[in-house]
């Protein structure tokens, strides 16, 4: 008797016509009753779904208890609250069905909790699909858990592909993807962390990422990052250093290699470089080179008159684009140079006429792997330095 008064759970004892023989404090507390209420009271009284009720005590007289329910009801004040608890059967020393006895506690604020949850879940799922940051979220050793569809296209993937692969095959430079495990391993987070990543189609973009680690419930480490395309914005930081460049000094060759680096960074290609224009021999003569074309050719190329992808542009004065470099037809080689060019591995490439005063003056070439194409967006970056050399 001292346990069923003093006990924190509610515990009330009812009869077999439903009414209530005994109700401890606790269980008055819960709906809100005196006990003497109770008294008069059936145990249907405080369901909110009488067809809950018939449910609940069929399944009663069939199984002889009810564990660990979850149901609604509803206190005097006409307040709905959640409760758990279990029902058994009383029956005499004979075994025949005396009433019931139901232990129950109050669940409402653990509900209003989980709907809470749910609600914020359903919001930040929301977020996560219609940003227009690139989020994603990848498990400890860097596997891809999930993505949004502004991440899938910020890289070129669709995001069935991108669930399961392997975060560290879209870093440009394993360097960089070594110096951001650690940043992330110090702190737990990283903010505005810039880097240079490689999308499907092998393009290299900037980007700035931010993020942080955290466990979930059942102990897993997860990682989730939005990651901004800066590569806009560096182009744009590139193009205005050689404008500055040009304003502070006399020294071209410096300007011309200037922008053959900021072009092979920018746009991630093997080569690079910068050609002025003879006017007595009418060869084309290197101001500046980048990548693998300066260690093919060495500090200084002289491509003969008419000769090489370069020349190309300068003869036909507008931008001039080959699949291949090798094959193409419209592209003279001297022996020596072929030999050099394939050194280079570039295949794709871009050319540029350098044009001052309606007058062709030299030449801006590119040159990338196989399959490499250039977009708009790129042909434009390189017209922009372009003009800047022929400054």
């Amino acid at each position: 008797r001292l346990l069923f008064e003093q006990s924190r759970d509610a515990i009330g004892i009812i009869a077999l016509d439903s009414s209530y023989v005994d109700v401890n404090q606790a269980y008055a507390d819960l709906y809100g009753y005196t006990r003497k209420e109770m008294m008069g009271m059936r145990a249907q009284d405080v369901f909110i779904d009488y067809a809950e009720w018939d449910r609940s005590f069929q399944e009663l007289e069939q199984k002889g208890a009810l564990k660990e329910f979850e149901q609604k009801r509803r206190r005097k004040d006409g307040r709905e609250i959640y409760v758990q608890g279990t029902v058994n059967l009383r029956r005499a020393s004979d075994g025949t069905p005396t009433g019931r006895q139901i232990i129950a506690r109050d669940i409402t604020e653990r509900k209003q909790m989980e709907q809470a949850l749910r609600e914020s879940e359903e919001k930040y799922r929301l977020l996560f699909e219609e940003s227009r940051d690139a989020i994603a979220i990848v498990t400890r050793d860097g596997r891809i858990v999930d993505v949004n569809q502004a991440f899938a296209d910020l890289f070129g993937y669709t995001r069935e592909e991108m669930i399961g692969m392997r975060g560290q095959d879209a870093y440009a430079d394993p360097a960089d993807r070594d110096r951001f495990a650690q940043e992330l391993d110090r702190k737990g987070f990283v903010k505005d962390f810039e880097l240079k990543m490689r999308r499907k189609d092998g393009r290299e973009i900037y980007a700035q990422i931010s993020g942080n680690v955290w466990r979930t419930s059942d102990g897993t480490m997860l990682a989730q990052f939005i990651v901004r395309d800066s590569t806009a914005r560096k182009r744009a930081e590139a193009l205005a250093e050689v404008v500055r460049e040009l304003t502070t000094t006399l020294d071209y060759q410096a300007v011309a290699q200037k922008i053959a680096d900021s072009v092979r960074s920018l746009l991630g290609v093997r080569t690079a470089a910068v050609f002025r224009l003879d006017p007595g021999s009418g060869d084309l003569v290197s101001l500046g080179a980048s990548g693998t074309v300066q260690e093919a050719f060495g500090e200084r190329m002289v491509l003969s008159q008419g000769t090489g992808f370069s020349a190309l542009a300068v003869r036909e004065r507008q931008p001039v684009f080959t699949p291949d470099l090798l094959g193409d037809d419209r592209v003279i080689y001297g022996s020596e140079d072929r030999e050099r060019m394939e050194q280079t591995g570039a295949r794709a490439a871009l050319a540029m006429p350098l044009i001052a005063q309606d007058r062709v003056i030299g030449a801006v070439v590119v040159g990338d792997r196989t399959g490499r194409e250039f977009n708009d967006e790129e042909v434009e970056l390189v017209q922009s330095f372009a003009h800047q050399a022929a400054l």
